[in-house]
């Protein structure tokens, strides 16, 4: 919900809540005193707030809005990886804006050029290429499902674990001489 002119935090709060849908709108803001506002008339909301390079981010975790509450705007130039780590740390999804020159770029070299700012990790384009970046989105979910699939693969090493103990079962039991197991019901 993007909010222009002079429509009041309480008028816009008391509208989201008359239509139950405190589970179903951002409330988009512009700055850190208004997602506060924002915040104290309506706990629930989840708020678009702006959080521009490093200092942004820790302003934005110093304000006291708890992070399941968050979606940080980090502008429409790309945020550094730190950025991107800060927020990923405390699960907080990253918007990058891509109207305009990274708009331009995707629609003369392809979606590939969304597909590399999400790996490096925005997590929402704020795009008025739809189409495109939705071709993207989908392309790098594929490659990150495929990946995953590659990581639980049996046989096939994990960048960056080292396989530390394993053992090979050749029976159809358990030789409950060597082993035990708990049963902790259903899951």
């Amino acid at each position: 919900l993007d909010i222009k002119g002079s429509v009041t935090p309480p008028d816009i709060v008391q509208a989201i809540q008359a239509e139950s849908a405190e589970s179903c709108v951002v409330v988009i803001t512009y700055d850190l005193p208004t997602a506060k506002r924002y915040h104290s008339l309506d706990n629930r909301l989840v708020l678009s707030c702006s959080a521009k390079g490093t200092e942004g981010v820790a302003r934005l975790l110093k304000s006291g809005i708890p992070a399941a509450n968050l979606i940080a705007f980090v502008g429409v130039y790309e945020a550094s990886r730190d950025v991107y780590a800060l927020l990923h740390e405390k699960r907080i999804c990253a918007i990058l804006g891509t109207m305009g020159n990274r708009d331009r770029k995707a629609r003369r070299n392809g979606v590939q050029t969304y597909v590399e700012l999400l790996q490096n990790g925005a997590d929402i384009l704020a795009t008025d290429e739809v189409e495109l970046a939705s071709k993207a989105i989908a392309s790098y979910l594929q490659s990150q499902a495929e990946a995953r699939r590659a990581e639980v693969t049996p046989g096939i090493p994990v960048r960056g674990y080292a396989l530390a103990w394993s053992d090979e079962f050749s029976g159809t039991a358990l030789d409950m001489t060597k082993w035990g197991y708990r049963n902790l019901g259903p899951r």
